[in-house]
C-alpha cells in the first residue's frame, strides 16, 4: 500500500548580519530563446510530476498545459503532444 507522506524536511538557516538575523534570498533565473521563424511542425513531451508533493498543484499544472497549448497554436497548428508521468 502507497501512501503520501513526506520523507524530507527542508532547514534553511539564518545569517547574524550587523547583529540582525537575515533570511538567504534566492535569484530566480529565467532564460529564454526566440526561434528565427515559426517551426512548420512541433513535438512536445510533458513529463507530468504525479508524487504526493505534487498533488496539490495539478490544477495549476493543467492551467499550464493550456496556456502552452495556445502558445504552440499561435506558432502552428501541425504539432503532437505526449504527457508520461513520473512519481
Amino acid at each position: 500500500m502507497m501512501t503520501c507522506v513526506t520523507d524530507y524536511s527542508v532547514i534553511t538557516s539564518k545569517k547574524i548580519v550587523e547583529g540582525k538575523d537575515t533570511q538567504d534570498t534566492t535569484q530566480v533565473v529565467v532564460d529564454y530563446y526566440v526561434q528565427p521563424e515559426k517551426p512548420e511542425d512541433l513535438d512536445v513531451l510533458v513529463i507530468l510530476d504525479t508524487s504526493c508533493s505534487m498533488r496539490d498543484h495539478f490544477e495549476n499544472g493543467s492551467t499550464g498545459l493550456d496556456i502552452l497549448r495556445d502558445d504552440i497554436e499561435a506558432l502552428t497548428y501541425d504539432y503532437q503532444m505526449g504527457l508520461i508521468n513520473s512519481a
